[in-house]
């Protein structure tokens, strides 16, 4: 677990920390059953006082991204998202695994072999239903999913699960920070797909290079995301960039904010936006990976869903 931390930063280290780690636990780099080192550990690894690891480590545990097994330690929550379809154990395998559980558990073919009938008679999906509280979070995984898949895309908040007509014809995409509720809410006999969510390696990478003492403007239609980032590249650089996070609805400041900033860094949707606006290169950080596309485009071909 790389994690990088900057003391001259206004972002206290506790903060700079449990960040770093959800990010890599929300972008798969810190798969679900990985242990974390322990308190002490960490602790003497980056020269911190216990106290503020263990702070870390349990405002990680209340939100569900990590849980303590007795004894044990502290590990990523197994309710993560899936690994990536190629990491996936061939078909047979997973059929052999199915029979031999059920099986194992009592069930007679007969009940086994109508069950998996009445779940290959349901009708494949022909939209995809985006599940995301957060209004200004939704919207952008809209943006993205719908520019990559040919087929109509929705965004809803928690709520709309509750309307029983919602869920026909739709594949239920989430995040990994509401696939638990999701899957509580909906019961085994609705799919539900948990996206996975990018790590920005690339473009944290480019920003580790600037210049001491430049400027980086980030606009975004998402508070969220503001905060995020603006805290990612606080503990990466410290004080020695200035950060200006600017929302896209105010367009006045992040317009000039694009003609004077030495860097700037985007969501997809304020992308669009900004990108004429700007003397520099524009870093765009998008939150779906083309792997996670890739595996929600298998259940659309192109030639059997004309866009809407």
């Amino acid at each position: 677990m790389n994690i990088v931390l900057t003391r001259e930063s206004n972002v206290p280290l506790r903060a700079q920390l449990a960040l770093q780690i959800e990010v890599a636990i929300v972008t798969g780099q810190l798969p679900p059953g990985k242990k974390l080192p322990s308190v002490r550990e960490l602790a003497r690894r980056l020269k911190l006082h216990h106290n503020t690891i263990a702070a870390a480590y349990s405002d990680l545990t209340e939100r569900g991204l990590v849980e303590a097994r007795r004894g044990s330690g502290l590990y990523v929550s197994r309710r993560s998202q899936p690994a990536p379809p190629d990491q996936a154990r061939e078909l047979d395998e997973l059929i052999a695994s199915f029979l031999e559980l059920a099986r194992a558990r009592g069930y007679k073919g007969g009940a086994i072999r109508a069950a998996v009938e009445s779940w290959l008679a349901q009708q494949p999906p022909d939209h995809v239903l985006i599940v995301e509280p957060a209004p200004d979070v939704r919207a952008i995984l809209e943006h993205e999913i719908a520019a990559a898949l040919p087929c109509r895309v929705e965004a809803v908040g928690m709520d709309a699960l509750d309307d029983p007509h919602a869920l026909d014809g739709a594949l239920v995409v989430t995040s990994f920070y509401h696939s638990a509720a999701v899957h509580d809410r909906l019961g085994p006999r609705h799919p539900v797909v948990t996206i996975s969510l990018n790590p920005g390696n690339v473009e944290m990478d480019r920003l580790r290079q600037l210049p001491v003492g430049a400027m980086l403007g980030i606009v975004s239609v998402s508070p969220i995301l503001l905060t995020t980032v603006a805290t990612v590249i606080a503990s990466i650089r410290g004080d020695d960039v200035l950060v200006r996070p600017v929302p896209l609805s105010d367009e006045e400041s992040w317009r000039k904010l694009a003609r004077t900033a030495d860097a700037m860094v985007c969501d997809s949707m304020s992308g669009e936006r900004v990108a004429p606006h700007t003397r520099h290169r524009l870093r765009v950080i998008r939150l779906i990976p083309e792997s996670t596309l890739d595996q929600l485009r298998a259940y659309f071909p192109a030639s059997e869903q004309p866009v809407e």
